[in-house]
């Protein structure tokens, strides 16, 4: 009976040292896991910042464009007026005095 007992205690020492060796590596397997997943994380971060300051920066360009354009036209614009503005304001002044302006 002492071999046996003998046996069982070393089969349950050996399996508790298996179950022991199990764990650790478990454990050391969800940590890597959790730094993968970390990483991950960090990099489609950055990734995602790269991706929003590029279309800021792409944004903030069309927006000078059209403003460059805005006032191109609104001196076109002027410019094509300009000569319709003096013939307007005589006559709106000549029907206001009721006579000819010089």
């Amino acid at each position: 009976i002492s071999e046996t007992q003998q046996k069982t205690k070393d089969f349950s020492e050996e399996t508790e040292k298996m179950i022991s060796a199990y764990n650790e590596k478990l454990q050391l397997a969800k940590i890597e896991a959790m730094t993968q997943k970390n990483n991950a994380k960090k990099n489609a971060s950055e990734k995602a910042n790269v991706i929003i300051e590029e279309s800021r920066k792409e944004a903030e360009h069309l927006i000078l464009e059209v403003k460059h354009q805005i006032s191109k036209e609104i001196e076109t614009a002027r410019k094509e007026l300009e000569p319709e503005l003096e013939k307007m304001a005589i006559t709106i002044a000549e029907q206001v005095l009721g006579r000819k302006v010089a």
